[in-house]
């Protein structure tokens, strides 16, 4: 594993260890966070910075209340 956002990751694996999870690798980052995949075939996606973790759950609400599931591009 890289050494892109330490703080993220560290966050990212004490979230996953309290739901029974172990990071297993990067699936991606950029410049606001980095997302993992997990042993139980989910992913997390951790975030640098609290209001970018509210940007963007605030867009996921809007496109659950929209019934969005699928965007092209």
């Amino acid at each position: 594993m890289s050494l892109i956002h330490p703080e993220s990751r560290e966050r990212a694996r004490r979230y996953a260890e309290r739901y029974g999870r172990t990071l297993v690798g990067e699936l991606g980052w950029g410049k606001d966070g980095i997302v993992f995949e997990t042993n139980g075939g989910t992913a997390i996606k951790a975030l640098k910075h609290l209001e970018s973790y509210i940007n963007e759950r605030n867009v996921y609400i809007r496109l659950f209340e929209r019934e969005i599931s699928d965007v092209n591009p």
